[in-house]
């Protein structure tokens, strides 16, 4: 028990030293792990996500301090995104985050046989034939993106399901083409189809089942929905803030606008100057002449490469198995001269593959339906130029963009994190797992 006590006390200052702001141990609701802001905590949802992140192996899935704090953290992170687009989340973020907000509130009310109930809510789904939805558009009318020809009377009346506990509810076909987003409505309208009706029928009926269950339930479990949702829309909030200041994937080859934007501002000069400090990090091979036996049979590829790495003579070997028209050549099997250079991706795939293997090494690579042992008879490294014939300009350009950025992100983090106040109840942070 004192163990036990020692190990909260030290989690404690932890949390304490991760947070600029203040912290204190004064809160007793119970079954609230934790309180900042808005934000409030129940200990059964951290819980729950706690082990889903260590499932999943996130990295503050393995400790409860990070994950208290990260929690915190995307709380005022998604604060932060909503005041930049003036109090609203962008359409397809809004949509993702209800998709993902239904799927953690069915795994996390797992546990109470929701398939069995489900199935006893819903009392009656029919899906018509084709020829009959088809009907429920005007075929004649002059159709547009903005603008299908829905048959709002027909849509109306025709009815899909019929559920509730008394089946006192019912699902037109109305309200599923218009919980649809554009596309999906203009999908309805040029390929009408039953499995895709249905599947779209069946979302709708289990969010309004989790629905009824969220607005049925106690209070105590009706708390704890809500905070559920709140997470997970912070989380989705807060990933796309990170995303719009270059964070989500930000590495040099990352296809983010912002990381893209930024680049083009950095100087040649800042680029050359990185590089010179850098520059062991970018040897590679220059100019390769590589050896190959092209095959059909991978075991025997397999087996090939290991006679040779044995000291077998690899010309016999290519003269003897090789599939290639170039084994009949002056030097059997082999490609002389390839450039690494802005070119490589138009030349046969062969040639890229042969990049791979170390100075006299060999390896098995795969091009379309045929297998290579490939081994770099001649191989030159060295470092690249920043210049046309490589990328490497613009790559090292998307690297400081991305470094930028990331030390932008992380002092903007810091100034909101620094006036946050957060509470935490020591009894309930004793009772994680």
């Amino acid at each position: 028990m004192r163990a036990r006590s020692l190990a909260v006390a030290a989690l404690c200052a932890a949390i304490a030293v991760s947070c600029k702001g203040k912290v204190t141990y004064d809160l007793s609701s119970p079954g609230i792990l934790l309180q900042s802001g808005s934000l409030s905590v129940p200990t059964r949802v951290f819980q729950s996500m706690f082990d889903v992140m260590r499932k999943s192996r996130i990295k503050e899935g393995q400790d409860v301090r990070a994950a208290i704090f990260m929690v915190v953290a995307d709380h005022y992170l998604a604060a932060e995104y909503l005041k930049k687009h003036g109090g609203t989340a962008e359409p397809p973020v809004a949509a993702e985050s209800v998709k993902v907000y239904y799927e953690t509130l069915a795994f996390y009310l797992a546990d109470r046989d929701l398939q069995k109930n489900y199935r006893q809510w819903v009392k009656q789904v029919t899906i018509p034939a084709v020829t009959d939805l088809r009907l429920l558009f005007d075929d004649k009318a002059e159709a547009a993106y903005t603008n299908i020809p829905l048959r709002r009377e027909k849509a109306d009346a025709l009815v899909l399901a019929r559920y509730g506990d008394a089946a006192e509810q019912q699902l037109t076909y109305a309200q599923v083409f218009d919980a649809l987003p554009q596309a999906g409505k203009l999908h309805l309208f040029t390929s009408p189809d039953r499995r895709s009706l249905e599947e779209l029928v069946t979302a709708h009926l289990r969010r309004a089942y989790l629905d009824n269950l969220v607005q049925t339930a106690a209070p105590d479990a009706k708390a704890e929905y809500v905070a559920l949702k709140q997470l997970v829309e912070n989380s989705i909030f807060s990933r796309n803030l990170r995303y719009e200041m270059g964070m989500e994937n930000a590495n040099p080859h990352a296809e983010n606008s912002a990381i893209k934007q930024r680049a083009q501002s950095v100087s040649f000069s800042k680029v050359k100057e990185y590089y010179a400090v850098n520059k062991d990090k970018y040897k590679e091979v220059q100019v390769v002449d590589c050896r190959h036996i092209q095959l059909k049979d991978y075991d025997l590829a397999i087996n090939l490469r290991d006679k040779i790495d044995q000291g077998a003579d690899m010309v016999k070997l290519v003269k003897k198995h090789s599939l290639a028209q170039d084994k009949n050549n002056a030097e059997p099997g082999l490609i002389s001269g390839i450039r690494n250079d802005t070119e490589l991706h138009k030349r046969p795939r062969l040639e890229t593959l042969c990049m791979m293997p170390k100075q006299g090494e060999s390896e098995v690579v795969r091009d379309g339906d045929f297998f290579h042992v490939v081994k770099a008879e001649r191989r030159t490294d060295g470092y690249p130029p920043l210049d046309e014939t490589t990328h490497l300009k613009d790559d090292i350009a998307r690297e400081i963009a991305a470094q930028e950025l990331k030390a932008e992100f992380e002092a903007k983090k810091r100034k909101l994190l620094s006036r946050v106040d957060i509470r935490i109840n020591k009894s309930e942070l004793e009772k994680l797992k």
